[in-house]
């Protein structure tokens, strides 16, 4: 689901890259947006540490925009972030810049 003007879009998804166990690549977009998330697992004290990358951008007519969403989707707001994070039980050890 994205949050569009006034209401939820479902987008569909695919994922388009596994490196079984540590990555995994899904991708989506309508014809306004292109979206892109990455997931990478790496061992860590105690776990594993699960990075989450997600870029969307305006496509077409509208790609001058794309700036704008970068507040948008920092990983710390994130919908997809937050489902991940109550999930995995986990905590954002740091934020990275959007991609």
């Amino acid at each position: 689901m994205f949050a569009g003007v006034g209401s939820f879009r479902t987008v569909r998804m695919r994922v388009t890259h596994v490196r079984q166990p540590e990555r995994m690549v899904i991708e989506g977009g309508t014809r306004f947006l292109a979206i892109h998330d990455e997931l990478t697992v790496s061992p860590s004290t105690g776990g594993s540490l699960v990075r989450y990358r997600a870029s969307v951008r305006l496509v077409g007519g509208l790609g001058w925009a794309s700036r704008a969403l970068d507040v948008a989707a920092r990983p710390d707001g994130s919908t997809s972030a937050k489902g991940l994070r109550a999930a995995l039980g986990g905590q954002i050890v740091t934020a990275g810049p959007a991609v």
